[in-house]
């Protein structure tokens, strides 16, 4: 009894200091969130924003005012509820919850959690489910309520297989969550080992109840032996009285004797007694300690059991979160991939300056360049050839030939426009005018030198093939993306055209160039003078053939 005081006033300052700092909580709080409960501009706001808007007050709320926050959450409940919004109530029936559990009204708070968990099952928000299915068996622990206990773990292990139908064969693999996974394993064993153990001591203490019962029978047969023989030393005593009387003085003397050995044992008897009524006190003590310690004992394998079910839960819930965001990584990834490759395929496209601009305006600017070198090249009798080969091996031969050039072109960072049928267009200079002329004319001899190598394959293996024309022209020209759908960048001005005017006059394995190209190479090359020949609406032009470099 004195323990259990003494257990009651520790309980009793423990909960006044509780109530000391949740007061001083309150007070801390009030007037953060006084300012936004008097707003009259909540009812202004859609009913969405409501929702969410009360939500946020209800949440803050919660600890340092729970009154308030149970107002606001039954605001955002009763807004949710004309919406037919089952995730916005059940997350405002868990706050409500939580706000009357602070304001000590157990009941209540236990029909909101319920109520959260209904929601929530119908929202499919297995998260918020498995909070609400943690409150309900921790007030069902409080209360020593084993058969609301039961069915909130019956409603537990259901909802455990559901989430963990999918999840149960596909637990992720990694250090982390091994090492976690071994870790409540580890805890797990050792809880049932405990209660083995608590169960093993229970079943002591019934024993030493049965051994003690065993005790109590004996000892209550002994006192009725006791009480029989009283009743028969009565009885004598009686008939000794009788027998005085008649005897004689010597007689009585020997009657008297036996009379003082008689109340000798009466008085052990009654110190027997006395013995036995202290033991029968204190089995009756032990049994009541027997009995308290069994309470205890469940109360403590109910505790293990609720523990038990929230580990298990809060595992469930990490390996969720965990699927969860190794999923969100890999779509990251995915997307990372998929827009490095889109990039890569607009700079195959555009050029990287025109690709930017594109990309962070949406359209592009048409530049102008003063000093760009553009080469046009196609195919000799490249009509005549087509006919002799079949489609797929016209366009496989083109493909070959036209990888070369690319190669080619990309060692001298020069920008490959376009290809119509057999020719072949690309820019030197769109981005810079340095020595641009050299770098296409020597761009020019290796595509050359590619194609006699070319030539000389198919020859010997008697097959047909492509031998080029080349002409380059240097000057000023204006360059951009053209359309909205399928860009296409591409020069415009009249050194296109007098570059294609070169292509047409050239000759096979011949590079021909104008006066304004030899100008810029004629230190670099050896270049050999045509004179001036005629050209398409430009009169006469002077033009060069370029024999290979200067050694």
């Amino acid at each position: 009894m004195h323990d259990e005081k003494k257990y009651y006033f520790c309980y009793m300052d423990s909960s006044l200091s509780t109530l000391k700092n949740l007061l001083l909580g309150l007070l801390i709080s009030l007037h953060c969130f006084a300012a936004f409960s008097q707003s009259s501009d909540w009812k202004l706001l859609s009913k969405p924003e409501q929702i969410q808007s009360a939500l946020k007050v209800a949440e803050e709320s919660k600890n340092s005012e729970p009154a308030k926050a149970a107002d606001w959450a039954q605001k955002a409940y009763d807004v949710a509820g004309s919406t037919g919004d089952q995730d916005a109530m059940a997350r405002a029936s868990f706050i409500m919850g939580e706000a009357w559990t602070a304001l000590k009204s157990f009941s209540k708070a236990k029909a909101k959690f319920e109520r959260c968990a209904a929601h929530a099952e119908t929202a499919g928000n297995f998260d918020l489910l498995s909070d609400c299915m943690q409150k309900l068996v921790a007030f069902s622990v409080k209360e020593n309520d084993i058969k609301n206990m039961a069915r909130y773990a019956q409603m537990a292990a259901s909802l455990l297989g559901k989430k963990g139908r999918s999840a149960s064969g596909n637990r992720p693999q990694g250090s982390g969550s091994d090492t976690r996974f071994q870790q409540l394993s580890q805890e797990n064993t050792s809880l049932h080992r405990e209660i083995d153990n608590l169960r093993q001591q229970l079943a002591g203490s019934t024993s030493n109840l049965k051994t003690l019962d065993h005790e109590r029978a004996v000892i209550a047969d002994a006192k009725e032996q006791a009480e029989l023989k009283q009743q028969q030393a009565e009885i004598q005593n009686k008939e000794f009285e009788q027998k005085i009387n008649n005897m004689s003085v010597e007689k009585a003397k020997a009657l008297l004797l036996l009379e003082r050995k008689a109340s000798e044992r009466r008085r052990i008897e009654a110190e027997y007694q006395k013995d036995i009524a202290q033991k029968d006190r204190e089995i009756k003590v032990q049994e009541l300690k027997a009995e308290r310690s069994q309470g205890l004992r469940n109360i403590l394998i109910m505790g293990i059991a609720g523990a038990l079910l929230v580990m298990v839960l809060l595992f469930n819930r990490f390996n969720a979160n965990k699927q969860a965001k190794e999923i969100l990584e890999e779509k990251n990834k995915l997307i990372e991939k998929e827009q490095q490759r889109s990039e890569e395929l607009l700079l195959n496209i555009l050029p990287p300056a025109i690709a930017g601009e594109l990309k962070q305006n949406g359209k592009a600017r048409a530049r102008s360049a003063e000093e760009v070198s553009v080469l046009f090249s196609d195919f000799k009798n490249f009509t005549t050839l087509a006919e002799s080969l079949s489609p797929e091996q016209l366009v496989a031969e083109l493909d070959y030939c036209f990888k070369g050039f690319d190669f080619i072109i990309s060692q001298y960072n020069i920008e490959k426009i376009k290809t119509i049928g057999d020719a072949y267009m690309c820019a030197a200079g769109l981005s810079s005018n340095s020595g641009n002329a050299i770098k296409m004319v020597r761009a020019a001899t290796e595509m050359q030198q590619f194609l006699k190598a070319y030539k000389d394959m198919k020859i010997a293996r008697n097959e047909p093939y492509f031998e080029a024309r080349i002409g380059i022209h240097t000057g000023p020209v204006v360059a951009g993306v053209v359309g909205n759908k399928k860009f296409a960048y591409d020069i415009w001005g009249d050194t296109v055209n007098l570059a294609a005017r070169m292509e047409q006059n050239s000759e096979a394995e011949k590079i021909n160039i104008s006066e304004t190209t030899y100008q810029k190479v004629r230190y670099d090359f050896d270049c050999e003078y045509r004179g001036k020949l005629s050209v398409k609406n430009k009169g006469e032009v002077e033009m060069y053939f370029v024999n290979g470099p200067l050694t």
